[in-house]
């Protein structure tokens, strides 16, 4: 198969076959000067060998005849040579031989670049040996995630790029240009740090890693803004992992935080917190919880999260920890339910509002939730209006607590009637005692006037 080539390539193949053809004419040519000298030299010792057998004719003949023919070679030899070294440089070890399997073409001692160059603007979509060099950069500062450097300049490095223009009060474009990247790569650029009033996709991260350990109370806190409780919820963090309370987020808190040595916010009893009264709120949205909501991490609120812990496969602790918190705030989370076997301070407090109210034996409040506290719960429940299956729910629990309540009320309006009554007896018994004194008085009169001979 043929293939054709350009002119260009036809005029520097031309220009190559002429530079070898002259180099291989002046070898050839070096070549058979050799030999021609050497012939000559021999043919030289043979006639000096006739002549001194000969005549002195001949050898002059024969003198001259060598005389034309050594001229004639020398000059020959001598064009050969110019020509030669008229094609050849100045020093012929610069040119490798020719030979089929060797190079074609002399060394070149040229420095060519095989890299692009660093483009003036990096934004999303860039890709280039510079944004490797810029990731490994924003790394080491921690602004990025420790990863594998890559070429490719995308979503994650501008978030990156963008909290590091946050922090050294640039212009938060997420685009790379000569001001940021100076900026970055110099030797003296500061550590990634989060304070109060920093918003960004890295607060979103903070707050969402805080609420994991128990730092932050609930889910809407997660916002992406520092504010003020996520200003508490670090300072409560560096307090319990030993650190400076300063509420800033650098280089010592940012390595805790993510470490496997962190201490998580567990919530003990005793405490008071918002932590406290949304874990509250939430286990009396369950049913677990029969008192109110105010924060205060008291008796009920352990009794309420142990029942809660161990009818959702949680350690039974009593302890507010980060597991416990996210049992509690999921959706699948279990309600609170007492039923037939059942054994627990719940039940037990269940079968004392029972017995309170005339519907169980208050020697039968044992903890144990046998027929005798089902029979009393459905009796409960078709007195008050609830489905009587006999099963403690939220809605009867609810139900206990609201006739406890009612039960407290009416108790003291019978005192308050009853201590009116005893009022009004009480003055009328004043009000008649003058009149029973009279009366004696008189009936005692009559009895003198009766029995003259006491008088005597």
């Amino acid at each position: 198969m043929r293939r054709r080539i350009s002119k260009k390539q036809a005029l520097a193949l031309f220009v190559t076959a002429a530079m070898l053809t002259a180099c291989s004419q002046g070898k050839t040519a070096q070549s058979d000067a050799a030999k021609e000298s050497a012939a000559s030299t021999e043919q030289s010792s043979a006639e000096s060998a006739a002549s001194s057998e000969g005549t002195a004719e001949g050898s002059s003949e024969s003198s001259v005849a060598e005389s034309s023919e050594s001229g004639a070679d020398q000059s020959a030899e001598g064009s050969s040579e110019s020509s030669a070294e008229a094609a050849l440089p100045a020093n012929p070890g610069d040119i490798m031989a020719v030979s089929p399997s060797g190079a074609q073409f002399p060394d070149m001692d040229l420095v060519v670049p095989t890299t692009e160059p660093a483009p003036e603007i990096i934004r999303i979509g860039t890709r280039n040996w510079i944004v490797k060099d810029l990731q490994a950069r924003l790394m080491e500062l921690g602004f990025m995630d420790n990863d594998e450097p890559t070429d490719y300049y995308g979503e994650v490095t501008a978030a990156a790029v963008k909290v590091y223009q946050r922090q050294n009060k640039l212009p938060q474009d997420g685009i790379v240009g000569e001001s940021t990247l100076k900026a970055i790569m110099d030797e003296n650029a500061h550590y990634y740090t989060a304070q109060e009033g920093d918003s960004g996709t890295d607060i979103v991260t903070l707050q969402q890693r805080l609420y994991q350990l128990g730092y932050l109370a609930q889910t809407a806190d997660v916002n992406g803004t520092f504010d003020g409780k996520t200003l508490a919820a670090v300072q409560k963090f560096q307090q319990m992992n030993g650190l400076g309370q300063d509420g800033k987020v650098g280089l010592k808190t940012m390595n805790l935080i993510y470490s496997d040595e962190v201490k998580p916010n567990m919530v003990v009893y005793g405490e008071k917190s918002d932590i406290v009264m949304a874990a509250q709120q939430r286990l009396k949205e369950l049913g677990y919880l029969t008192g109110e909501a105010d924060g205060n991490f008291g008796l009920g609120t352990v009794m309420a999260i142990k029942e809660f812990q161990s009818r959702n496969n949680q350690v039974v602790d009593g302890y507010l920890g980060p597991g416990t918190r996210d049992a509690l705030n999921s959706p699948n989370a279990q309600a609170f339910g007492l039923t037939l076997g059942d054994e627990s301070e719940s039940v037990e407090r269940v079968q004392e509002l029972l017995s309170k109210w005339g519907y169980l034996d208050k020697q039968l409040a044992t903890g144990y939730y046998g027929d005798a506290t089902k029979n009393a719960v459905k009796a409960f429940q078709e007195r008050n209006g609830l489905s009587a299956d006999g099963m403690v729910g939220a809605a009867t629990m609810a139900s206990l607590r609201a006739t406890m309540l009612c039960g407290r009320h009416r108790s003291r309006r019978q005192r308050q009637r009853r201590r009116t009554t005893t009022d009004r007896r009480t003055a009328e018994i004043r009000a008649t005692v003058p009149a029973l004194r009279t009366a004696a008085a008189a009936r005692a009169t009559l009895i003198r006037a009766a029995v003259p001979w006491e008088r005597s």
